[in-house]
This record gives C-alpha cells, sequence and structure tokens, in this order.
C-alpha cells in the first residue's frame, strides 16, 4: 500500500511541473488507474475530480464527462462527504457538453435536470442551475430556453456555492449579444473595458463579446483601443478563451487587414481542432468573413494560414463557406432548430457595416 501511495505522490508531483495538455492528461490517467486497480475509491474521485480541468484544458471532453460520471455516482454513494464538491462540478461539465455535437440534445437537458435536482436536494440556491440553463440555451440558439431561464435565475437569491459577481457579468454580456442587444451588451462589458472587474479570462470574452456592437455603432477608434487591451491580456493568458473569433471578425470589419490576417494566422487553426467542434463555429464564420471581405477589397490573392499550408483567401473561401454550412447543419439538427444555419445570413449585415466603415460614415 505505501508503493501505491508513494507512486500516487510521484505521480501528482510530475503534474505540478507538467503544463496543461495531452502528457498531463496521460499522467491524470495514468493515476486514476492505479487507485481503481487498488480499489482506492477515496482515492480514485480525489484524482478524479482534480483531473477535470486538465481534462478540459486538455482538450479531451470525452474523458470529462466518462470520469465525472464516476464522481457522481461516488458522490451519489456518500452524499454528505462528497456531493458538495460535486455540485460545484456539475456547472462547467454541463457548460461544456453542448460544445460536443455527439451528445444528443436529450443527453444535455437530463444531465442539466439532475444537476438541478441535486441543487434542490441539498438546499442550495438554485442561481447558477438558471445561469447554466440561459447559457445552453444560448449556445443551442434556443432563445424562448434563454428567456425563461433568464427571469427565474433573476428571482433567485445569492449563496455559497454560486457564481461570483464577475462570472455573472461575463455571461451577461454573452447573453445580451446572444440577442444583439448593443446598448445592453456595452453596458454589462464596461466593467471588464474599465478593469472594475480584473479576471484576464473574462476581460478578454468581455472585449471580444462587444466588439461587435462597437463596429455597428461605428465607435472604431473605441474598438480598437479595447482590441489592444484584449490583445495584452491574451499574450499573457496562453489558453485559447474561445472568443477570439469575435476579435478577427472585428478587424475585418474595420478593415485593418494586416491585423487580421494575422489574427486569423495566430488563432484559426486552434480554435477549428477543439473536439468541442460546436466552437469551431465562429471562428469558421469569422474566416470565411475574413476571406470574402479580401476579396471583395481586391486582395484575393492574401494568403491564409492552414493545415494545409498558406492558401489564398480566394481559394479558401468556397472551402470555409462548405464547412461552415456544413457544421450549421449539424448544430441545428442535434439542437432541434434552424438557429446556426439562419445566422448564415449575417455575412451581408456584416458587409453593410463594413462598407459604411470604409466609407467613413
Amino acid at each position: 500500500m505505501n508503493d501505491f501511495h508513494d507512486a500516487i505522490r510521484e505521480l501528482a508531483a510530475r503534474m505540478d511541473e507538467t503544463p496543461e495538455g495531452a502528457t498531463k492528461v496521460a499522467l491524470h490517467e495514468e493515476a486514476i488507474a492505479l487507485a481503481d486497480r487498488h480499489g482506492d475509491e477515496e482515492m480514485a474521485f480525489a484524482l478524479r475530480t482534480g483531473a477535470l480541468i486538465s481534462f478540459y484544458d486538455g482538450r479531451r471532453p470525452d474523458l470529462i464527462l466518462v470520469h465525472f460520471a464516476r464522481c457522481v455516482a461516488f458522490a451519489g454513494r456518500n452524499p454528505e462527504e462528497h456531493l458538495t464538491a460535486i455540485l460545484w462540478q456539475y456547472r462547467w461539465v454541463v457548460d461544456l457538453m453542448p460544445s460536443v455535437l455527439e451528445i444528443p440534445r436529450a443527453q444535455v437537458e437530463a444531465t442539466w435536470e439532475e444537476m438541478r435536482g441535486h441543487y434542490e436536494a441539498s438546499g442550495h440556491s438554485a442561481r447558477p442551475v438558471w445561469v447554466l440553463r440561459r447559457r445552453l440555451g444560448v449556445a443551442m440558439g434556443d432563445a424562448a430556453m434563454a428567456a425563461e431561464a433568464d427571469a427565474k435565475f433573476r428571482t433567485c437569491r445569492r449563496d455559497a456555492l454560486g457564481d461570483d459577481r464577475e462570472t455573472e457579468a461575463a455571461f451577461e454580456v454573452d447573453y445580451r449579444a446572444f440577442l444583439h442587444d448593443d446598448p445592453g451588451t456595452l453596458a454589462a462589458a464596461q466593467p471588464f473595458f474599465d478593469g472594475t472587474y480584473p479576471n484576464e479570462h473574462f476581460k478578454i470574452s468581455g472585449v471580444h463579446m462587444a466588439l461587435g456592437a462597437l463596429a455597428r455603432r461605428g465607435e472604431v477608434r473605441r474598438g480598437l483601443a479595447l482590441v489592444k487591451t484584449a490583445r495584452r491580456a491574451i499574450a499573457r493568458t496562453p489558453k485559447l478563451v474561445g472568443t477570439e473569433y469575435n476579435h478577427l471578425e472585428f478587424l475585418g470589419t474595420v478593415g485593418d487587414f494586416p491585423a487580421a490576417v494575422a489574427e486569423f494566422d495566430r488563432h484559426f487553426a486552434a480554435g477549428t481542432a477543439h473536439p468541442g467542434r460546436l466552437y469551431h463555429y465562429g471562428f469558421l464564420h469569422a474566416g470565411r468573413f475574413l476571406a470574402e471581405r479580401l476579396v471583395r477589397s481586391g486582395r484575393g490573392e492574401q494568403p491564409l494560414r492552414t493545415a494545409d499550408g498558406r492558401v489564398p483567401a480566394a481559394e479558401l473561401l468556397p472551402r470555409l463557406d462548405r464547412d461552415l454550412r456544413a457544421l450549421a447543419a449539424e448544430a441545428d439538427a442535434r439542437h432541434g432548430n434552424a438557429y446556426y444555419t439562419r445566422r448564415l445570413a449575417e455575412f451581408e449585415q456584416l458587409h453593410a457595416t463594413a462598407d459604411r466603415i470604409a466609407g467613413g460614415s
């Protein structure tokens, strides 16, 4: 038994020294398998809950779902000791599920209902449950679900197991942007613009989610200044936030093509490599817009970096369009609506905004 614990400690030390990624994921899996082989359920539970964030950062949603299910089962057998820890984990695990298009919508909603039941049974406020429900509505393009959840969230009290005000504010920016509520989006993003809320991750996403509203209002200088703020934060935050596509789309809209091409080359490959394929949609949407914008402005020969090497924008455009339409159809089939396909109509609106900015109006 001492040898077993020594081996776990050695693996834990190696994990501490290893950056997030495939190697760290493998170390976690090795430690969990070792605890399972020795029948130490408490140790296996602790290792699994500790591994979930590394599985997330290592882009392995499949492992998150498998190991989280084992955690929930163990906590159900030992609720007094472990259920609260699982409640905390539920939120971001369920939040991740819509991005994995292989997971049926019915399973996403059933897992949310399971989470809701555990919160109700524990006596904790349902506030984070309804915040999450709203986020599911946004991700799945279900405006009615999101609106109902928003109304219920606002009636719930805060408690120790809820999100902090900064996290809720970041999610508010996302929701207002989903509604195309430009004044509401900018008002919600203001604490991230002015540094009231300092979290780097949320600062980046808050700025990114507000850039479309600024472009539509013609506030180009303000947007470009905020882009610089976001870029500095990105340089300090090696993890992909997942909203960089808004940054790319804004640069294409305002006609800063050198910066837009650099942004495409920097983030596009990583943004379309995540196994949670719904993440790809934003990057494909922004990349397709940039490629078409380059073509319309007579820059169709501008090369863009792809997995196949650098490809001229004019040649890449039909490939991006094909991939985007296929992904939209797959997402809509999972969600039972036409939200992502309808969003393809946004391109002409984006071009109209870009043309107004280029014309100085």
